[in-house]
């Protein structure tokens, strides 16, 4: 096998067309011509999120505030998102469902807010979603009390 090196300069976002090349290799001094199909496809949008998962215990009859940074790391704009909680009762979003479009490298954060009233445990995934693109935060909740008491214990030896 011999290394070959290619460089394809393309104008436009986005080019699909067979193409002749001419391939030399230093090692054997020749040339040679081949015909190499590609396509350069669209810039894209890709969302990542600043934690895989959310899993954390929430206190009852209190309100909890749960962020989460979602970042563009793609190369194009992601249009306007949506941000869709699982039908738990007791979450809400503090800015909306809305979040305005985010250029390459830019991030938002999304602030979840849980104020339960019972005590148990609730879980879902959070859909983030544009066009053409999304994804799925999952959410597991544990409802505590923070009561506190005494406890005494008396130990008779019998």
């Amino acid at each position: 096998a011999y290394p070959v090196n290619l460089s394809l300069f393309v104008a436009g976002p986005y080019y699909s067309q067979p193409l002749t090349a001419v391939f030399s290799t230093p090692l054997i001094g020749q040339t040679f011509p081949m015909t190499v199909s590609f396509a350069i496809k669209p810039l894209e949008a890709k969302l990542q999120l600043s934690t895989a998962a959310i899993a954390r215990d929430v206190a009852i009859n209190m309100q909890t505030i749960i962020s989460v940074v979602v970042t563009n790391i793609g190369q194009a704009p992601t249009g306007n998102l949506t941000a869709r909680l699982p039908p738990i009762a007791f979450l809400s979003l503090a800015g909306g469902e809305t979040i305005p479009s985010l250029a390459p490298g830019e991030a938002a954060t999304i602030s979840i807010l849980a104020t339960p009233t019972t005590i148990g445990r609730a879980s879902g995934g959070m859909q983030i979603s544009g066009p053409n693109l999304g994804v799925i935060l999952p959410l597991n909740l544990n409802v505590v009390s923070l009561s506190t008491g005494d406890l005494t214990v008396l130990c008779e030896d019998e």
